[in-house]
């Protein structure tokens, strides 16, 4: 039988853009020949930040300089921001053409090591110090720009070498994080069969096996709390690697993201901390998993065949009415702005929405029956993300009742995706949803 490692290499195959996906045991001293083997030039600039440099970029320099590569090499702060403004200072270090960008790290080096290579139209490669993300084997950057974060379409790294003795020095935290992003994806497979059975965006079946084969079998099986455990750090690795692929296949974030990464990222972009520590995107995402389970559970007790089309359209806000929402979910910022662009993009007129309720009036039993099949309880996704050490009750990050509501509320106005937000908003349902499934004891708020 294959390994999950094994799967993704032979994914690889496919890849557009993707050359090789190294994966194993004590491989960081190969590097010299990955790179000889994948790239014509022999000037690789490194970008790490503090912590990655001590655990995995002097090594790499040090490999790399006495097999005749020309190194230089820009170390960050130990925390970097995920920022256009940020990645831009760093172009100005680059002072040669023609070069290999090697980022070295996790989610924000490789998100800014993308987005650089892509815009400055460099080799791109990437050594995996944690397995945290699923955004390795992306082709699209999550940064930030003037404050908005937003996914950039980039390529994907060429060259994907993940050393698992490296990887499993990495804090447990950000294993748990790895968990988390993963653990993501069942209700953002839910928002994308929600947006297909309404004729908004089709499921696209190769790439949906590849994040969801065998997901919820492995879920709660995985043995993670023991960082020394190489085989779980493996198949984790792995199936974060898939899903980028997926991404990558896809050429969109939708495989992988949905209402649970809106969640997370509205409190990304507001720098949401707990004792005093910057939550990662893997806990945020953990919350926002459990809050969108729950919105779920009760949008699924609903009987929407038994909407008052009408009455719904009749009351339905225009785009100026939204704008006044949005301005009072974000203030006059440039956030607001870019919140108004993104809503735009997915307004519909109230003759649309007439058609799509009648749609869904008439198809609901059957999508919540392929919704019933795929999801998985709320309290079972809880007790998943606490066996691992992972974020299961917003007390766990610092958020309260009203924090977490509120943030709900903003996050259906920051991405044109259409997802369980949308259909609790244009239902009418939206406040409802929130006052009635997000006031559960059971949620445990700070």
């Amino acid at each position: 039988m294959k390994s999950y490692s094994q799967k993704v290499l032979s994914c690889v195959k496919e890849s557009p853009g993707i050359a090789e996906i190294l994966i194993g045991k004590k491989i960081l001293g190969q590097l010299p020949n990955v790179l000889k083997r994948n790239f014509s030039s022999k000037s690789v600039f490194i970008l790490a930040d503090q912590n990655t440099w001590q655990v995995a970029g002097l090594k790499s320099f040090e490999h790399l300089s006495k097999r005749s590569f020309k190194v230089t090499y820009e170390i960050l702060d130990s925390k970097p921001e995920p920022t256009v403004e940020l990645a831009q200072t760093v172009m100005s270090k680059i002072t040669f053409g023609n070069c290999i960008l090697l980022a070295i790290g996790s989610g924000v080096i490789n998100d800014l090591g993308r987005y650089i290579a892509f815009d400055l139209e460099l080799d791109y490669a990437c050594i995996a110090t944690a397995a945290s993300m699923d955004g390795y084997a992306s082709a699209g950057s999550p940064l930030s720009i003037n404050g908005f974060k937003k996914t950039i379409n980039c390529k994907p790294a060429k060259v994907i070498l993940a050393d698992l003795d490296l990887i499993a020095s990495a804090p447990q935290e950000m294993v748990s994080a790895g968990y988390a992003d993963i653990a993501g994806k069942i209700p953002a497979g839910a928002d994308w069969i929600l947006s297909d059975r309404l004729g908004i965006e089709p499921v696209d079946e190769v790439v949906w096996s590849l994040v969801h084969d065998g997901l919820k079998d492995w879920l709660p099986t995985v043995q993670l709390t023991n960082v020394s455990n190489l085989d779980s750090l493996d198949e984790l690795f792995a199936r974060l690697t898939m899903i980028g692929l997926a991404m990558e296949k896809h050429g969109s974030s939708r495989p992988a993201s949905g209402a649970d990464h809106q969640i997370a990222h509205i409190w990304e972009m507001e720098g949401l901390k707990y004792n005093g520590q910057k939550v990662s995107h893997g806990h945020c995402v953990a919350i926002g998993c459990l809050i969108i389970l729950k919105l779920y559970e009760w949008l699924c007790e609903q009987k929407l065949e038994k909407l008052q089309i009408k009455d719904i359209t009749k009351s339905y806000p225009s785009m100026d009415d939204k704008k006044i929402k949005i301005k009072k979910c974000f203030g006059s910022t440039e956030l607001m702005n870019k919140a108004v662009l993104e809503s735009t993009q997915k307004h519909l007129e109230q003759y649309e929405l007439e058609k799509r309720l009648f749609h869904l009036v008439n198809k609901w039993r059957e999508i919540r029956e392929s919704l019933k099949l795929h999801l998985v309880s709320f309290s079972e996704m809880k007790t998943w993300l606490a066996n691992v050490n992972a974020p299961s009750k917003p007390s766990e990050i610092g958020l309260s009742e009203i924090e977490l509501k509120a943030t709900v509320r903003k996050a259906l106005w920051i991405r044109s995706r259409y997802t369980i937000l949308d259909i609790l908003f244009e239902t009418g349902l939206l406040d409802d949803a929130i006052e009635q499934a997000l006031s559960s004891p059971e949620i445990e708020y700070a």
